[in-house]
């Protein structure tokens, strides 16, 4: 399931670099601005489920109707978050000046309750021993979704030719469809079970309104950090696009494309190497305290942020057939080091208390620090959007180091500063080989496959690297 999951990962990566081979010289700007508000909304049902529930329940009836309760709660909610995007599509059009933004923000407000609503229905069918089924069911929808993607990508934007804004609405019609594809696979396979839903003396006890109220309740911290981490994505974009459209008077065209690149395509692929790090790290997983699984994690993703940083203009040749994006690569890398940090740390605080004042302070700092920051690069004549990435990393970090204190005072793990300064001097010295070995083979060059031939070599240089670190190690 493991490798499964990674694959799934790989896939909706690759999706999105096809997407912007698909696109050529079109616009994504009001798709990276409405997806990011998409995460935003689909994080604020990360900690709905009905699994413990319907394992509690040994009847059919029970089952089903906690099934149909929580269901409801969910459209309830998709319909309130509606509204919600109709009126923040208009703020959009009104302070931003971009127009048709509509119909995107409709579509996607309306394609966000697919996800919820097949996660809870894989549940269900999961209670009827069916786990490896529902696994599957899982994947298949998003391979689905997907492939439905990049069909109406091609349709939309390449052959018909619509409106982009128009193509870009019809994108989030992926998700709606591959619902409707699983959530009738799902039906059928009910249907077979022959499932009895009666009504019986014991079910009558049973508070469903109680019941329903602790499935939205429990855990709601973790919507919370999803909610925060998606922000500091959204709240970049709005501003940057502002202060660079307004106060600087920036070429709309050319802040759309450098903001779409960071945010939709560069995003994604730091997400993507977030998720191998996990895994690689989960791979070798031990017993352990939190402070070591954090140092190790920490080891993996600052060894592969060196590596990507230094051959970023190889990666986007080979990806994107423009070396001149390296630049937002390496600042998202670096990026990349403090959002696992971020995510390790949170996933392992259980202390409510210290979830809500570490995330109202990494996100306030944001807001405080990003327009100074993007002024303050602008003085020293760097590319404005440094500033906002680097607030991010100093925002995310104070929460960080909230957490890790918090978390160091629970476990009382001893020598954490001399870990701390071995890591970054191996890291330092692998970064001194990768850069030494440029003059031996230099990474600029215009063949496409020369490009690969040196990115595997740089690669393999890391992976002798860590070899012989761990064997050093013993």
């Amino acid at each position: 399931m493991k490798d499964k999951k990674i694959y799934i990962k790989l896939i909706q990566c690759l999706t999105v670099i096809v997407l912007y081979h698909i696109t050529g010289k079109n616009s994504l700007f009001l798709y990276a601005i409405t997806l990011s508000l998409y995460n935003i909304f689909l994080s604020c049902f990360s900690h709905i489920s009905i699994k413990d529930k319907l394992k509690e329940l040994n009847n059919d009836y029970g089952k089903f109707k906690i099934l149909k309760y929580t269901s409801l709660s969910i459209i309830i909610i998709c319909l309130i978050l509606i509204l919600l995007s109709i009126l923040i599509s208009d703020i959009t059009n009104m302070f931003l000046n971009i127009e048709n933004t509509f119909l995107p923000y409709l579509i996607m407000s309306i394609s966000i309750i697919s996800e919820p609503l097949i996660n809870l229905f894989l549940e269900y069918l999961e209670s009827y021993n069916k786990p490896k089924l529902s696994n599957s069911l899982l994947n298949m929808y998003y391979i689905i979704e997907n492939i439905l993607f990049l069909i109406i990508s091609i349709l939309t934007i390449r052959i018909i030719k619509l409106p982009i804004y128009i193509s870009i609405s019809l994108l989030y019609l992926s998700k709606i469809l591959s619902f409707i594809i699983i959530a009738s696979i799902i039906y059928i396979t009910l249907k077979k079970q022959n499932i009895k839903i009666i009504k019986k003396d014991e079910v009558k006890k049973i508070n469903y309104k109680y019941e329903i109220k602790e499935i939205l309740k429990n855990n709601t911290s973790k919507s919370i950090i999803n909610i925060i981490k998606n922000s500091y994505y959204y709240i970049s974009i709005i501003i940057l696009y502002l202060v660079l459209s307004t106060r600087y008077s920036y070429n709309i065209n050319t802040v759309e494309k450098d903001l779409t690149f960071v945010y939709l395509y560069g995003i994604t692929l730091i997400k993507f190497l977030i998720d191998i790090v996990i895994y690689i790290t989960k791979q070798n997983q031990k017993k352990e305290n939190i402070i070591n699984y954090i140092y190790r994690v920490f080891q993996n993703m600052i060894t592969i942020a060196i590596t990507i940083g230094v051959t970023s203009p190889l990666i986007c040749k080979i990806f994107f057939l423009n070396p001149n994006n390296a630049i937002y690569l390496t600042m998202l890398i670096s990026l990349s080091i403090f959002i696992i940090l971020f995510d390790i740390t949170f996933k392992n605080i259980k202390n409510n208390k210290i979830i809500y004042i570490s995330l109202i302070v990494g996100i306030i700092s944001k807001l405080i620090l990003i327009i100074p920051l993007i002024n303050s690069f602008y003085r020293m004549g760097y590319n404005l959007i440094y500033g906002d990435i680097i607030s991010t990393i100093i925002s995310i970090s104070i929460s960080i180091i909230i957490n890790y204190i918090y978390l160091k005072i629970r476990n009382k793990q001893e020598k954490s500063l001399e870990k701390i300064l071995t890591t970054l001097y191996e890291s330092i010295l692998l970064s001194i080989i990768l850069i030494l070995f440029q003059f031996i083979i230099p990474i600029n060059t215009e063949s496409y496959f020369k490009s690969i031939i040196i990115l595997i070599i740089y690669i393999s240089i890391s992976i002798i690297f860590v070899k012989v670190k761990k064997k050093k190690r013993g």
